[in-house]
């Protein structure tokens, strides 16, 4: 249902007796004699008052159940007070007579904010309807813009999507010179109504998920009907300088909750090719190797500090002078309590500063807020105990440390053209790092840095898309028992033991432990299993959703509707859209797995300071869910464009902070134009505990080993097995939703197939469920529904 609606008059009396929560009225006239024969919400005796009072009047007395919320302004001179109201609505109508730059600077207004643009208007016998709901989401549709371009190109460079927003008043605007009159092209109550209805009952219809013309004309003197399906214009000011994602999609994928960051003290340092070099020397290796003991060397106070004590040799960081950072970057930012930038938050340490064109992720900026909620004094760098330490060890949290922020720039770009081989892509592309200088910090003979990275996602396998697509079960397969009861079949005996009388399923990881894994994991791709349309609607299942994500939730149902029920010859090869997924999902996280140990890396298996516990980066959690975003090139000489198709669904009903933007940075590396990445659903992150085979030495002798790395190696494979399976040991965050018994044998079931195709792919077999094209818009919506269900999740 919709929340609220910027509303010209003329629409009110149709919008208001839909069931709408709330409508903004906006409006700056009075009554005057000649609307009584079209505004059917006055009479005679509201001649000269203000049109919004005499409105709400007229629809309190028909007794509507919508709020509606008067505001009388100037749009023009007040465009500051119409910006803040758009920032509470879902859709906007725009019937205000000023003329076409006003109609462009509202278009670009809801382009920056993801919102539809609606019109209605009325000439002589015509009622004319305009709706463009695909705004905010680039090159998946037109906007108003790419319909109509002023003359003046100057005025239009001031009211691209980047700018629109930071205006108080748009007085510089232009009214245009000819507006037509009653007398000059007569009107009605007929045209009118009329219009206000097409041009509502289009926005309507594409909540439902059809696809409408944007624009369509009514003849009530001849009762002729046309539609124009207006073309995305390449040469569109307001397209080009769209937002790169909406903030439906920053919701989803990328995350709901809020920081507050302030600049402070310290250097920033660019990173670039050549920055950081990796000569492996005694030297460098045993400034590494003391890191395995406390940090007494600094003083007494450090005498029982730790940091991670990654068993390779540190890498030289040589920054350049020619290399530069992006203007967001240039000061170091930490989170605080009433920071004057805002950010999305990313678990404990890191936040996302948000640009109109690239998303920065900052990892080590201060753990003020913890993951848990909890509060740590400025400057967030709290000190916590070493787990497995008997001498009262303890580690700074909060940040980064030199030696892993060096490393992680390093090795996020040496994986990303390993992965490139095959067309995969990491997840954080480096820009450079902070290094912090604060009065009131902790230790600080231990410097404390920050990493900077282009983040292409945020929302996790493991505690986002797994959990979620678990929460999906019950809507995809209504019938749970049925469908139980035929996977419960599937398993061997040995998988199996009855409690209480009743049959029940080891869980997938307790498969993957043993030494029959092969002969106990099932594969639900080879069976079929009959999916239901979900529901576009809120259900007894989806009631906890983020309201202002019910607009994706629509869409993507929409899509997955679309292909439901699957056909014979295409269940064929995948059994169910859900199976696909599963596989699908396996599949991309054991190619990583496979191209990362064959070129000799480590993502971070190893034994430091606490024996019984070693570090292991390689889980589940460690890989982020790619967004559905058009082809966008990211600029850089090795990593690629994330380019996965995009879902062509109406526009969102939904409203969320999205953050005032920086001005855009453009950076000095040429575009590639590769299309790796293309549909691809996942991308690996976190490598600042990563190492090569040929840097490696064993903590427990200091020399190289070749015979441990390549233990460790395996390991990460056997560990991350375990993970995908359930086991949630070596992550410490939610893998797996709590099971009922309707749902078990579907939840291992999928979970097996998952794992099968995991192994598959990093024993270099053929891919056997290769999903056809025409389903890939199906799963990345599933994709999306199980993101929205999970939304308020932290990674």
């Amino acid at each position: 249902m919709q929340r609220s609606c910027p509303l010209p008059i003329s629409h009110l009396n149709v919008t208001s007796r839909l069931g709408l929560l709330e409508v903004i009225l906006v409006d700056y006239d009075v009554v005057a004699a000649s609307n009584i024969n079209r505004q059917v919400l006055y009479c005679s005796l509201d001649v000269g008052r203000r049109k919004i009072d005499a409105a709400v009047e007229g629809l309190q007395r028909d007794n509507i159940t919508s709020k509606v919320t008067p505001v009388f302004c100037d749009a023009v001179k007040e465009w500051g007070r119409v910006v803040e109201l758009a920032r509470k609505a879902t859709v906007v109508f725009n019937c205000i007579d000023y003329g076409e730059y006003f109609d462009y600077a509202v278009c670009s207004l809801c382009v920056q904010l993801s919102l539809p643009y609606v019109a209605a208007s009325s000439y002589g016998h015509t009622a004319i309807a305009e709706c463009y709901p695909m705004l905010g989401r680039p090159k998946q549709g037109p906007c108003w813009g790419c319909n109509n371009t002023p003359a003046n190109k100057h005025i239009l460079q001031k009211l691209v999507p980047s700018l629109i927003l930071d205006y108080k008043e748009i007085q510089f605007l232009p009214k245009d010179t000819y507006m037509p009159t009653n007398s000059d092209v007569g009107s009605s109550i007929l045209p009118c109504s009329l219009g206000a209805m097409l041009a509502t009952g289009c926005w309507l219809n594409t909540l439902h998920g059809y696809s409408l013309p944007q624009w369509t004309t009514a003849d009530y003197a001849t009762f002729n009907i046309s539609s124009y399906t207006v073309q995305s214009n390449t040469d569109c000011i307001i397209c080009r300088n769209a937002p790169r994602y909406s903030k439906q999609t920053l919701e989803a994928y990328f995350g709901t909750s809020m920081v507050r960051l302030s600049p402070v003290e310290g250097e920033a340092v660019p990173y670039s090719d050549g920055c950081i070099t990796d000569p492996v020397t005694d030297a460098l290796t045993e400034v590494s190797r003391q890191r395995l003991w406390p940090l007494a060397h600094l003083g007494e106070e450090y005498a029982h500090c730790y940091v991670p004590a990654i068993p390779a040799a540190d890498m030289s960081l040589q920054p350049q002078e020619t290399a530069k950072l992006p203007n967001e970057l240039h000061k170091p930012l930490l989170k605080t309590e009433n920071g004057t930038v805002s950010a999305i938050r990313s678990g404990g340490r890191s936040s996302l500063l948000v640009t109109q064109d690239t998303i920065y992720r900052l990892k080590g900026c201060g753990n003020y807020l913890d993951a848990d909620g909890f509060h740590y004094p400025y400057p967030g760098f709290p000190l916590k105990p070493v787990e497995g330490k008997e001498d009262g060890g303890v580690e700074v949290k909060g940040c980064c440390f030199k030696h892993t922020a060096i490393t992680e720039q390093f090795m996020s770009e040496h994986v990303g053209m390993v992965l490139g081989v095959e067309g995969m892509v990491v997840g954080n592309r480096p820009r450079g790092m902070w290094k912090y200088s604060l009065p009131q910090e902790p230790l600080p003979k231990i410097e404390k840095w920050c990493g900077l990275f282009e983040t292409l996602g945020e929302r996790r396998l493991a505690s986002h898309l797994l959990v979620g697509l678990e929460l999906l079960l019950p809507l995809m397969f209504p019938d749970l028992v049925s469908s139980h009861d035929k996977v419960l079949t599937l398993f061997p005996h040995a998988r199996t033991s009855y409690v209480e009388g009743v049959r029940s399923v080891q869980p997938t990881w307790s498969a993957w432990l043993s030494r029959d894994r092969e002969q106990l994991l099932v594969d639900l791709c080879n069976v079929r299993l009959q999916e239901a349309r979900p529901s576009q609607c809120a259900t007894p299942h989806t009631t906890h959703l983020t309201p202002s994500l019910l607009g994706e939730w629509c869409r993507a149902s929409y899509a997955i509707r679309e292909s439901l029920p699957l056909k014979e010859e295409e269940s064929r090869g995948c059994g169910s859209l859900m199976a696909a997924l599963y596989w699908e999902l396996g599949w991309e996280v054991g190619v990583v797995k496979r191209l990362m140990e064959e070129s000799g890396i480590n993502w971070g298996y190893f034994i430091d300071h606490n024996p019984f516990e070693p570090h292991c980066n390689c889980h589940p959690n460690n890989y982020i869910v790619l967004p559905p975003v058009s082809n966008i090139t990211i600029p850089s000489t090795h990593l690629f464009p994330h380019l996965v198709p995009p879902i062509p669904l109406p526009h969102t009903l939904s409203h969320s902070f999205f953050p005032t933007p920086f001005l855009s940075h453009t950076s000095p590396l040429p575009p590639h134009t590769s299309s790796q990445g293309e549909g691809k659903l996942l991308a690996p992150v976190d490598f600042d505990l990563a190492f090569r085979g040929e840097r490696f030495f064993s903590p427990y002798t200091g020399q190289g080993d070749t015979e441990l790395f390549h233990s460790w190696v395996h390991t990460e494979y056997e560990e991350m097995g375990r993970t995908l399976g359930g086991d949630q040991s070596n992550t410490g965050v939610q893998t797996a939703t709590t099971l009922s018994q309707e749902t078990t044998a579907l939840v291992w079931g999928f979970r097996d197939t998952m794992v099968k195709g995991y192994s598959c792919s990093y024993n270099k077999g053929q891919n056997l469920h290769p999903l056809p094209d025409h389903l890939k818009v199906a799963m990345r919506a599933l994709v999306t529904m199980a993101l929205v269900l999970t939304a308020n999740h932290t990674s």
